[in-house]
C-alpha cells in the first residue's frame, strides 16, 4: 500500500537526485569548456588586432623613412645641381626606386646628363649614411671629372658639409681621388676648411711602381 508507493517515490528521487547531479555536472563542464573557447577567441582576436595593428605600424614607418629619405636626397641633389628649376622634387616611391621627373611631368633619370647622374649618386649616398645614422668612409674616383665650375664648388660644398660634426667617435672618411684638373684652386680652398690630407701618387715609370708622397 502507503509504504510501498513511498519506497517507489524515494527511489523514484533518489533516481532524480542523481539524474539532476549528473546534468550538473555536464551543464558545470560546458560552461567550463564554453568559457575556455571564450578566452581563446578573445586571445585569438587580441593577437590579429596586435597583428594587424604591428602591419599598420610598420608600413607607416616604412612610408615615414621613405618620406625622409626622398626629403633629403632631393634637397642634396637640387643643391648640387646647375638647373634649379628643371626638375621636380625627387623621390623615392612605394618600390623604393629614385624617381627624378621633370617639370614636363615626365620621368628622366635615363635622361640625366653624366654630372648630373654623378649628383644623384653622391645625394643618394651621403641621405642613406644620414639617416641610417652609419659613418661609412666614402671613396670615389674622380668624382668632379665630369663637373663644370660653379657644380664643381657645389659638389665640393656638399661633400664638405657632410664631415661636419665628425668627431673621433663618430668620423666620416673621405677618400677622393682626383686629376689637378679636378682639384683646382676653387676646389682646393673649399676642402682647406677642413684642413685635408693630401697625397700625390708618383709612378716610376723604370720600376713600374706608385708611392704615395703626402704634399
Amino acid at each position: 500500500g502507503t509504504r510501498a508507493r513511498i519506497a517507489v517515490l524515494r527511489n523514484q528521487l533518489k533516481t532524480e537526485e542523481k539524474e539532476k547531479a549528473d546534468l550538473e555536472k555536464l551543464i558545470d563542464a560546458a560552461a567550463k569548456k564554453d568559457s575556455k573557447l571564450g578566452d581563446l577567441r578573445t586571445q585569438v582576436r587580441f593577437t590579429r588586432e596586435v597583428q594587424q595593428a604591428a602591419t599598420g605600424m610598420l608600413a607607416r614607418l616604412k612610408d615615414e623613412v621613405r618620406e625622409t629619405v626622398s626629403t633629403k636626397l632631393n634637397d642634396q641633389f637640387q643643391s648640387m645641381i646647375w638647373k634649379k628649376e628643371a626638375f621636380r622634387p625627387v623621390e623615392i616611391d612605394e618600390d623604393y626606386r629614385v624617381r627624378v621627373t621633370n617639370m614636363q611631368g615626365f620621368e628622366n633619370r635615363s635622361g640625366l646628363s653624366a654630372g648630373e647622374t654623378a649628383c644623384l649618386a653622391f645625394a643618394f649616398s651621403l641621405t642613406l649614411s644620414e639617416v641610417a645614422g652609419a659613418s661609412y668612409p666614402m671613396v670615389v674616383d674622380s668624382p668632379l671629372g665630369r663637373l663644370s665650375g660653379d657644380v664643381k664648388e657645389s659638389v665640393s660644398e656638399v661633400l664638405l658639409k657632410s664631415l661636419d660634426g665628425a668627431d673621433d667617435l663618430n668620423s666620416r672618411q673621405l677618400i677622393m681621388l682626383m686629376t689637378d684638373e679636378e682639384f683646382d684652386d676653387q676646389v682646393e680652398t673649399i676642402f682647406a676648411r677642413q684642413s685635408p690630407a693630401i697625397f700625390e701618387i708618383q709612378f716610376d715609370q723604370s720600376s713600374s711602381e706608385a708611392t704615395l708622397k703626402k704634399v
